[in-house]
């Protein structure tokens, strides 16, 4: 009986060793584990230990690199492309804030980045021509590019002003002829809507009257017609779109349908203003363009791009009401902005305010006979402040509102630093406006 109890011990010894011998195995790599835990401190865990650190920066250079390469010809552009985009995209203006578009001149840098973008943006009109140049050099075909005007019928620079570079015709009742039908073309044109070319047309007949011909005639009767049909739109017995195609056919009878035509081919030459932007209804044009260009170079994402775009038109549009509501502050006599650069035609004709500059849209030198209008502007009309613009040298127009005692306010025609987007900048033209001329 011993022997047989020592021979059973003996068993579970040996199994006993054998259940502790695998037992170290398997606990081994834990044991380990642990006590690389405990040297490292107590905060790290085996999942942190054993994740691959190289997965994370990939992920992000895979997103970076797939970002669509846009390069823009000023920051306007640049800005609604990065609102249309989103993260989808990488904008970047070839023209940096505070510089002159007009005279700019690209470096090897931005050659090169416009050789690897894969939209290209621009306003065309002859204000970007710079970019043309390039595209021709390069002779890309892969490259989609976009002309944000295009589609848009540009107005005569010399028209857009209604008292540019400061002289006096004779013709003064002429020029308010032209003006009616100018308005009549931009409703039609849907620049303005018809209502306010009706508002626009009676002020100006209101305050100047006395139309005439292209022969420098009284056109009494002409000026009695139309306030007719404006007194049909006041009284509720005309819509203004009638009203509008009634005046259009007035206008003709009277100055011969030739005549219009030929002021309608004018507006859509090619050295008109390239400013569209700066009325927010014609900006909407701006976003559909370059909308397009981006589904055409990504068309995966249609669907985001669309969405982004209803949503900022819908901005423009309630910008363009908030301009309008801001600017009625202003007194009537005090509506006529005199800036140094004449950029703004489009937006003084949308909101039925004058406009006199130092120089042309295109750029240009500054007259003496320029000077002493302006100065005659500012004196007729009362006017409290002249606006510089940060992008251009303002020697001149100091001296001018030194020598007029007025103010200096400041406007922008292109988005900067300072006001980092076009509805910043756009807000922000309205503030100067109405604080300096109310």
């Amino acid at each position: 009986k011993f022997l047989i109890r020592w021979v059973s011990a003996l068993g579970l010894v040996k199994q006993i060793n054998l259940n502790l011998f695998w037992a170290r195995i398997i606990l081994l790599p834990a044991i380990i584990v642990l006590s690389l835990s405990v040297a490292c401190g107590t905060d790290a865990t085996p999942t942190e230990v054993t994740q691959p650190p190289a997965e994370p920066s990939q992920s992000i250079q895979k997103l970076v690199s797939s970002k669509i390469n846009v390069q823009a010809t000023n920051t306007v552009l640049a800005d609604m492309v990065r609102v249309i985009g989103g993260d989808l995209v990488e904008s970047t203006s070839i023209v940096p804030a505070g510089a002159d578009v007009h005279i700019y001149q690209i470096s090897p840098d931005q050659r090169i980045a416009i050789s690897k973008a894969k939209l290209l943006v621009s306003n065309g009109l002859g204000l970007d021509d710079f970019l043309n140049s390039e595209l021709d050099n390069s002779n890309r075909s892969d490259v989609v590019h976009v002309v944000a005007s295009q589609g848009l019928t540009p107005e005569a620079l010399e028209e857009m002003s209604l008292s540019a570079n400061g002289t006096d015709s004779g013709h003064h009742g002429e020029e308010v002829a032209e003006k009616v039908e100018h308005l009549i073309h931009e409703a039609e044109e849907g620049v303005i809507t018809p209502e306010e070319a009706v508002e626009h047309i009676e002020e100006l007949l209101g305050s100047h009257g006395d139309l005439e011909d292209g022969h420098g005639h009284d056109e009494e009767g002409l000026e009695d017609k139309l306030k007719e049909i404006i007194h049909e739109v006041e009284d509720g017995h005309l819509t203004a779109e009638s009203a509008i195609e009634s005046m259009e056919q007035l206008i003709e009878q009277h100055h011969g349908e030739e005549g219009y035509k030929e002021s309608e081919h004018h507006h859509g030459h090619d050295s008109g203003d390239p400013h569209f932007w700066l009325n927010p209804v014609l900006a909407i044009h701006y976003v559909e363009q370059i909308t397009e260009g981006l589904i055409q170079v990504d068309p995966a994402n249609a669907e985001v791009y669309s969405a982004n775009a209803d949503q900022y038109k819908q901005e423009l549009l309630d910008l363009d009401q908030e301009i309008a509501r801001e600017l009625s502050q202003v007194p009537p006599e005090h509506r006529h902005l005199i800036t140094f650069h004449d950029a703004y035609g489009y937006f003084i004709r949308k909101y039925g305010w004058e406009l006199s500059a130092f120089v042309p849209g295109h750029g240009g030198d500054v007259t003496p006979q320029t000077i002493v209008g302006i100065l005659d502007d500012i004196q007729e009309d009362g006017i409290p402040a002249v606006f510089s613009e940060p992008q251009f040298a303002e020697d001149v127009l100091q001296e001018t509102a030194k020598t007029a005692g007025v103010a200096v306010g400041v406007v922008r025609s292109l988005v900067d630093d300072t006001e980092p987007t076009y509805l910043d900048m756009m807000r922000s033209n309205v503030r100067s406006l109405v604080e300096n001329l109310k």
